[in-house]
């Protein structure tokens, strides 16, 4: 058992148990968490699979950071136990009796002589020591009168209560790894999402991207409605930073993004052969559309919103934004292949092109339209009270111990031919000027009153 608290109250371990813990977080906060294997495959590449095997794609749920979590934890509580059983004993049953040679070594000390007997003397230095909101106590032995005046105690118990908000933080990290529940939900207008652990889906109703006079993004809102048994309970809208709860969940704006997978097309169709011909057709991507007068099917194959070729000629996207819209189709005209390539809304001029038939008809993608969707992280957090307390107690440690230094004065009144022989000294942490202030003025108060 000795060797467990020896162990386990070390400050080399407590180090190396919050360094690693700080790495572990750091990690965390450049690697993306909870996201689909093909995200960290597109991002990471052969580096992926270990990524995920190892929990860095979900570390705050892993078995070894909680590891390290728990040890901290013990850790940390090993300490606060170790150094809370003699500060308690100090605090109920203090010391009162010390040698002279004790109160000598202190800084500040002084003594002096005064005319009254011992037990007058006493009366006046217990009267003092209140004013200064001294709580007293003393003993009588063979050396004297001994009194000890001791004011702000609780201070000493600062660092324990940082100690333990600490651990109540712990435990709360503990608690959300295990029992707590993260995740990503996107959604398109009119579209819900179940979470069947709580209980409720979550429909999005409208989603709306607020932007500064310069086309920067200024706010996203979402305007969602909780279903329970696929009836409407509750309808908010949510922004950044003004998340809704409900039922221990809340949800969360993160995100935004456009819907390029099905987006609507706007091509003209014109003929260099037909002066004046140019006809509209919208279709949706993946889709089929027809200008039946001229026979042509148009199929929609492909859409990329920001067109780029990598090194070795492979189609990409390079961001989500419209950039260099993109567009793949495959037309036939009663039956039979006319053309079948990549159309540039940018560059209408300059397409990528095969064509089975050379002249028949010119592609231009003259508009997209796409939805947008808005993602939306639905969380619970069963430690969030928890690390509430942990950090009252850890801001009320902190202003203890620093705001709130305890103060100790004590006296020796030793029986003299002449009267009493008054020796005193001061101690305490923080503040010494102020400390030495205060004992100064005490013993003046004392020289003029004894």
């Amino acid at each position: 058992m000795k060797s467990f608290i020896r162990t386990f109250s070390s400050l080399k371990l407590a180090v190396a148990l919050l360094s690693l813990i700080t790495l572990a977080a750091l990690i965390g906060t450049l690697i993306p968490q909870l996201r689909s294997p093909d995200f960290y495959n597109a991002r990471y590449g052969m580096l992926a699979p270990w990524l995920i095997r190892l929990g860095f794609t979900h570390l705050y749920h892993s078995g070894w950071f909680v590891l390290l979590l728990l040890l901290f934890a013990i850790n940390t509580l090993t300490c606060t136990l170790t150094r809370i059983k003699p500060k308690t004993k100090a605090f109920i049953n203090p010391t009162v009796e010390k040698p002279e040679s004790a109160l000598l070594t202190l800084s500040p000390h002084d003594s002096f002589l005064s005319p009254l007997p011992p037990a007058s003397a006493r009366d006046r230095v217990l009267s003092t020591l209140r004013k200064h909101r001294y709580r007293s106590r003393e003993k009588t032995a063979d050396s004297g009168i001994h009194l000890l005046g001791r004011k702000k105690t609780a201070g000493r118990f600062g660092s324990d209560l940082v100690h333990l908000g600490l651990l109540f933080v712990l435990a709360a990290g503990i608690l959300s790894s295990l029992g707590g529940d993260r995740r990503n939900l996107l959604l398109r207008p009119d579209e819900t999402a179940s979470l069947p652990e709580a209980g409720f889906e979550v429909r999005l109703d409208k989603f709306e991207t607020e932007y500064y006079p310069d086309r920067r993004v200024k706010d996203w809102k979402s305007t969602l409605t909780i279903l329970e048994d696929k009836q409407p309970v509750l309808t908010r809208t949510i922004e950044v930073n003004h998340p809704l709860s409900f039922r221990g969940y809340r949800l969360y704006q993160a995100s935004y993004g456009t819907d390029w997978e099905n987006p609507i097309l706007k091509l003209t169709v014109k003929s260099p052969t037909r002066h004046g011909f140019a006809q509209e057709i919208m279709i949706k991507n993946g889709t089929t559309g027809t200008l039946s007068e001229e026979g042509l099917e148009i199929f929609a194959r492909h859409f990329i919103p920001d067109f780029a070729l990598t090194a070795d000629n492979k189609v990409i996207s390079r961001s989500s934004e419209p950039n260099n819209p993109a567009a793949f189709l495959e037309v036939r005209q009663n039956g039979q292949n006319i053309f079948a390539g990549w159309i540039f809304a940018r560059h209408p001029d300059f397409p990528r092109s095969h064509k089975t038939e050379p002249g028949a008809f010119v592609f231009e993608l003259t508009d997209v339209h796409a939805v947008q969707y808005s993602v939306i992280q639905a969380a619970r957090d069963p430690g969030a009270l928890i690390i509430w307390i942990g950090c009252g107690l850890i801001m009320l440690g902190l202003g203890l111990a620093f705001y709130w230094r305890p103060r100790e004065i004590r006296l020796i009144l030793r029986e003299d031919p002449s009267g009493t022989l008054v020796i005193g000294g001061g101690g305490g942490s923080g503040n010494r000027e102020a400390l030495t202030r205060e004992f100064n003025e005490i013993i003046s108060g004392l020289r003029n009153s004894l």
